[in-house]
């Protein structure tokens, strides 16, 4: 966190608090995202039943995960966080390429959401470390991302697995709010 940003911190300028919706399909690496923000042992992680709120401190900011359920059935259930929502983070397995349309339906309907229209989204191209992963671009390319946007938006390369990347992405969000 940058100088200026510590004083606007202190001087009560910019916000302290952070509600940051975590989602995507099921098996994207969500939860395993939220135990390396959290720092919590990966090998516990265990697929999200409905949603899970955790808060953590990053940089002076006091951040509320809300660790959203991929499974289908529970995607309604996002809306409900949508007020409490200042950056969103979209997970994304990018080795699963077969379930990029499924995955570009959800992000579309996500965008789509007024409540969410100035709110950045970061956007995390998880499991890169498989042979199998689709290249950042080609992600980009199968779920439409948009490539200008009135709202902060970032498409990031990561493995929740291997903690690389997420710090990076997190930062950049939270320079967004």
């Amino acid at each position: 966190m940058g100088f200026l940003r510590s004083l606007l911190i202190r001087l009560g300028l910019v916000k302290t608090k952070v509600g940051l919706l975590i989602v995507g399909l099921t098996n994207s690496g969500k939860s395993t995202v939220v135990a390396r923000l959290t720092k919590e042992p990966v090998a516990d992680v265990a697929p999200t039943v409905g949603f899970a709120v955790e808060s953590v401190k990053v940089d002076g900011l006091s951040v509320t995960i809300f660790d959203m359920s991929g499974n289908s059935r529970y995607h309604e259930l996002w809306k409900l966080y949508y007020k409490e929502t200042t950056a969103v983070m979209f997970v994304l397995d990018a080795a699963d390429q077969a379930r990029f349309p499924e995955a570009d339906a959800v992000l579309q309907e996500l965008l789509k959401a007024d409540q969410l229209k100035k709110v950045p989204l970061l956007f995390l191209c998880n499991k890169m470390d498989l042979d199998t992963a689709a290249k950042p671009a080609e992600v980009a390319a199968a779920l439409h991302l948009p490539t200008a946007t009135s709202r902060g938006f970032q498409l990031q390369s990561c493995s929740a697995l291997r903690d690389e990347g997420i710090k990076e992405g997190m930062q950049w969000l939270l320079d967004q709010v």
